[in-house]
């Protein structure tokens, strides 16, 4: 309860501050992810604001940057209104995945009247999907030039990796329940292979540690057969 009320109240403090430093430019700010589905995690969870501006200028941008200096725990995404429609199409999955959980604490609600193309979605998932393998399959080659950064890399993309399976099982009919762990036994059952590998990197990213190279191999090799599973289940359910 302390750590929800902090929160709460660092929400509170950040929207505040948000609106005493831009004033009219401010058009919308949303809360989304763990803090609004209820999982937040003290020390491993951010507070995720959507920022909408009037307009996006560097000042604009150097007002928010000030304000997130009151805690480490706010990550602001930050837009301009004219962008907002562009980016919704662009990055239609991430939205979409924001809109199953949020909340408007300030202006316009930006998903209002918003649904995006089916098409584009399984596009977009198998494109961000794709993407992880081969910056997988590179970080993972060249590893050896800078110590850690395979650990580093697998921790920053899991959230990307997560979201984009869930995305293509909601896409194939998959209902999921709103904890990403309670997920993991469904996402095994439907792409037909093992997941344990992501609940020892949800682990991993709580405490981090660097690994040894027959762990960071054993982590290549269970992770790359999890995103071929997954790739050809998306790609089998939406050819039929």
């Amino acid at each position: 309860m302390e750590t929800a009320n902090a929160v709460q109240s660092t929400i509170d403090s950040a929207v505040e501050a948000l609106k005493a430093r831009l004033r009219d430019n401010l058009h919308a700010v949303l809360l989304y992810g763990s803090a609004v589905r209820g999982n937040f995690r003290e020390g491993v969870s951010d507070i995720n604001l959507l920022i909408v501006l009037r307009s996006s200028s560097a000042e604009a941008q150097l007002a928010i940057r000030e304000v997130m200096a009151l805690s480490p725990l706010l990550s602001p995404f930050v837009m301009g209104q004219a962008a907002l429609r562009r980016n919704l199409r662009v990055f239609a999955t991430k939205f979409n995945n924001i809109r199953r959980h949020y909340r408007v604490l300030h202006g316009e609600d930006v998903f209002s009247g918003w649904e995006p193309e089916p098409q584009l979605l399984r596009l977009l998932t198998l494109q961000a999907l794709c993407n992880v393998k081969l910056r997988l399959v590179r970080q993972f080659i060249m590893q050896a030039e800078r110590p850690r950064s395979y650990e580093r890399f697998i921790l920053a993309n899991l959230p990307t990796l997560m979201s984009n399976s869930h995305e293509g099982l909601r896409l194939g009919g998959v209902e999921l329940p709103a904890d990403w762990r309670a997920r993991l036994p469904l996402m095994a059952e439907a792409f037909g292979c093992d997941c344990s590998v992501l609940a020892e990197l949800m682990a991993l990213r709580e405490a981090p540690r660097e690994l040894s190279m027959d762990e960071k191999t054993a982590v290549q090799r269970r992770l790359l057969a999890f995103l071929d599973c997954a790739l050809l289940w998306m790609e089998k359910q939406w050819t039929n």
